[in-house]
């Protein structure tokens, strides 16, 4: 008798503030193979093919895809003026350069205490493009395009704060400078 390949086909997307959709498949697998009767193993093939909606992950997928490597750029988190080094994928082959959104502006980069999206800030999405702008203007990286995974934020500023990086003003009706993201303040009516 004929053994028969069985496939099974892997395509999870992240689990938000736990594992990105790369780690999640490898876990799936394991986990089958260990389920499996051992007179079987040997006939399934696992295809792993890990997916991203552009959030959680994108560039961990990207990375399996494509081959990117890891770069990362000192930028401002979402919620103040304090530093961190995020990650972005890079395939030299095309010059293209992967963002993650959620690793600029994600739950896993902004503190339970500071998740008030009402305070929160895209301006590290801004200094980044600016870094990559002056790599590509100075030499120092080969750039041709820039894909940017929109998804899995904590913050809903429009971009406005990416825009102050890139010079945007506000002012009101009697032309007075205003902060691009006001603090809103909500108030009822009794």
């Amino acid at each position: 008798m004929e053994n028969k390949k069985f496939k099974i086909l892997i395509a999870p997307n992240s689990f938000k503030e736990c594992a990105d959709s790369v780690e999640i498949s490898e876990l799936i697998k394991t986990s089958l193979f260990k389920l499996l009767p051992k007179e079987i193993k040997s006939q399934i093939d696992f295809s792993l093919k890990p997916i991203s909606d552009g959030g959680d992950g994108f560039i961990s997928v990207c990375q399996r895809v494509f081959g990117a490597e890891l770069l990362h750029f000192e930028i401002s988190t979402p919620y103040n003026d304090e530093k961190f080094f995020c990650p972005v994928g890079y395939f030299q082959a095309s010059k293209t350069l992967f963002i993650e959104s959620a690793e600029i502006l994600g739950l896993k980069v902004i503190p339970e205490e500071f998740r008030k999206p009402m305070e929160l800030s895209s301006k590290g999405l801004g200094e980044l493009l600016l870094q990559l702008y002056d790599s590509a203007e100075t030499g120092i990286m080969e750039l041709e395009k820039i894909i940017i995974g929109i998804g899995g934020t904590g913050i809903n500023d429009l971009g406005m704060g990416m825009m102050e990086s890139f010079g945007l003003e506000m002012y009101d009706k009697n032309d007075n400078k205003l902060h691009v993201l006001p603090k809103i303040k909500l108030s009822f009516r009794k």
